[in-house]
């Protein structure tokens, strides 16, 4: 390495305060560099290390190098003088020492290091002596040395005396002196800061443990993300292992369609992303990495990668507040509308982007729940809707050690393993949750391995840009070994499988052995599962980054078909005539009873339909409307609901007359 090069590692060094890493490279370049035994012997004798000054080779064939230049004494005079001071003590020697050693740090920090060697330092030594080296040294390296030696001292040490050391008990004592000089940072600031976090976070842990009695912290659990398989199973045992414990509050965000099954998901081998231990054991090895499956068994691997949707029964999800009274809040929101809102500034980016909105808006609708009730939790976790609860819930005690921000989760290779089942102090959560609104600011930059939108590498990153300190994940969760696996439901794979065998059997991909034992797989794979709904549908994520939902035809048609519409219609036609308006009531009795017996069960919502918008305008219309009204009637009909009904044609009738005249101006 250059010299001068070196010397600016130094500097960088002194900037942190490491000082032995400073130490480390100056007596490596003595051997290359004359130039820096000088700066060597300076910085030894400002941190007193005045024995080291002894035992090095300064020089080979002069008693006096000319690199040394030290108010015109003679090198030979210095070491002697070294050699009698540290024999007899700087006091003894005070006449010898006087022409050298006029900086009172030097002589501070070595007896500094003289007491550390003894573990024998005390609270009363330094608070004797520290405000004079912080006042009277010359250099700022001897003052930030004695400082960050001190620290290290009593932060390590096991007297339970000097613990005092971190805690004031009096005005103008010692730490109050430290802290502002630390503030300062005698000019090397970002060492200062390091040692005023280090020396602050001891400070805190004393206190809190001399604490008799605390608060009890408001705890929020919020979820989010779209529900898979057994959802329900999974959600209660997170709520029962984590929510209770802790007395928390709950708030739930997912979207209107559930996952029944949720395809190979993240990862090259779907076999441990996706299955549990029992159906892996009777697993081939040549289908369980994605790539070879998609090789030996193309149409049962395609048919398998992709996510198969369900219209999500809002009543159930709804009786989980029944059930569970510190659900405080459960939102529900359309997937397709909101891929539809993405701006350019912040585009569609697939799953990612769906976790992003996830985790901002369930700590969103916590936030609004706060509002309302004039308070704020202490500590928020964000938990992912399909993971489970593996362990018991974090104590009280592991919260009230996070810092105000730090948040945990475990670090993997690729970034944050979980990304959602974190958990930190409130202030620290919301900055994560800001993820989704700081995306677009975050991929401006090229520093990233695989893609802005791989969440995990995404996720860290975000994080430490926004100064959180990621500590170890508090929150046990599981994300395939768990129930809502284990209930998903199977799509129908007996046609593919029979083509694939086929194909096999042609180009003797696999032996006759392995075919069988593949086919005996699948079909102990549809049976371990239950068959998927009729009414599931399939939501294929496209190559590149964009969601693609499979569209659906004759949307006009399910409106048309619903018995609103048919009672509408045949209410407006029965009114044009005396004779049909008495024959009106027998009439809705058999469009009633003739839509019982055709009814198809058809939950696939509305906006996956092509025609949307015309279905949408037809379900706004006058002949929807009324037909719904007179079903509302019927079912309050104790309530008054037919008296109600006139009321309501009255209104609708009003409506569409203005709707008309609109139309004329």
């Amino acid at each position: 390495m250059e010299l001068e090069n070196i010397r600016k590692q130094i500097n960088l060094a002194l900037e942190q305060w490491e000082f032995e890493k400073i130490d480390s490279m100056y007596y490596m370049g003595i051997n290359y560099y004359d130039e820096l035994k000088m700066d060597y012997i300076l910085f030894l004798l400002q941190t007193g290390r005045l024995e080291k000054i002894l035992i090095i080779k300064w020089h080979e064939f002069s008693d006096e190098p000319r690199w040394f230049k030290f108010k015109d004494k003679k090198f030979k005079e210095f070491i002697s003088c070294i050699k009698e001071v540290l024999n007899f003590g700087f006091w003894e020697q005070k006449e010898l020492v006087k022409g050298y050693f006029e900086d009172p740090a030097f002589m501070e920090c070595f007896f500094l290091n003289r007491l550390i060697e003894n573990n024998s330092l005390n609270l009363d030594y330094v608070r004797n002596h520290y405000i004079f080296v912080a006042h009277n040294a010359h250099q700022n390296l001897s003052k930030a040395y004695y400082s960050a030696k001190m620290i290290d001292y009593f932060s390590f040490s096991q007297k339970e005396e000097d613990k005092r050391f971190f805690i004031p008990m009096q005005y103008h004592d010692l730490q109050y002196s430290l802290l502002s000089f630390l503030q300062d940072g005698f000019g090397l600031k970002k060492g200062a800061l390091r040692y005023y976090d280090f020396y602050t976070n001891k400070m805190r842990e004393i206190f809190l443990a001399s604490m008799k009695s605390k608060p009890i912290p408001k705890i929020a659990l919020c979820f989010y993300g779209c529900l898979r398989g057994d959802w329900k199973a999974t959600l209660e045992k997170t709520l029962q292992k984590f929510a209770i414990p802790l007395n928390a509050d709950v708030f739930i965000f997912t979207w209107e369609h559930y996952a029944q099954w949720i395809g190979f998901s993240g990862g090259p081998t779907w076999a441990w992303r996706v299955l549990n231990a029992e159906v892996r054991s009777k697993m081939p090895d040549e289908i369980k990495n994605n790539s070879d499956f998609l090789n030996f068994f193309p149409n049962v691997a395609s048919k398998l990668c992709g996510e198969y949707m369900c219209a999500l029964d809002i009543e159930e999800i709804s009786n989980l507040r029944e059930k569970y009274p510190f659900i405080k809040d459960i939102v529900i929101e359309n997937q397709k509308k909101f891929e539809e809102s993405r701006k350019e500034d912040n585009p569609f980016g697939g799953a990612t982007s769906y976790l992003q909105y996830g985790i901002f808006r369930t700590f969103e609708i916590m936030r609004n729940y706060e509002e309302k009730v004039k308070a704020k939790y202490d500590f928020v976790a964000i938990i992912r809707s399909d993971s489970e609860a593996i362990a018991d819930a974090p104590s009280l005690e592991e919260l009230e050690k996070l810092a105000f921000n730090d948040i945990s989760d475990n670090h993997i290779p690729a970034g944050m393993i979980s990304i959602g089942n974190v958990i930190g102090r409130r202030y620290a959560m919301e900055a994560f949750a800001n993820w989704y609104n700081y995306r677009p600011y975050l991929e401006s930059s090229p520093l990233f391995h695989y893609s802005p939108f791989a969440a995990h590498e995404s996720a860290m990153k975000h994080s430490i840009v926004n100064g959180l300190r990621i500590r170890k994940g508090l929150l046990k969760m599981n994300y395939a070994e768990n129930l809502c696996l284990k209930g998903m439901s199977l799509p129908n794979i007996n046609d593919e499988l029979l083509k694939d065998i086929e194909i096999l059997k042609q180009n003797k991909k696999l032996d006759d052995v392995k075919i069988k034992e593949c086919k005996d797989f699948f079909i102990f794979l549809s049976s371990y599962f239950k068959p998927l709904s009729p009414n599931a549908y399939r939501y294929q994520r496209g190559k590149g980054l964009s969601g693609i939902y499979q569209k659906h035809n004759n949307g006009v048609l399910k409106v048309k078909s619903t018995l609103s519409f048919r009672l509408g219609e045949l209410m407006i036609h029965n009114s044009k005539s005396f004779c049909k308006l008495i024959k009106l009531p027998f009439a809705i009795m058999k469009t009633v009873n003739d839509y019982k017996k055709t009814k198809v069960s058809n939950k696939i919502p509305l906006h996956f339909y092509e025609d949307y918008k015309e279905a949408h305008k037809i379900k706004q219309s006058f002949t929807y409307k009324l037909g719904n009204a007179l079903i509302k009637a019927n079912n309050n009909l104790w309530g008054g609901g037919y008296i109600k009904l006139w009321f309501e044609i009255y209104s609708l009738n009003k409506e569409l007359k203005n709707k008309k005249r609109k139309k004329l101006n």
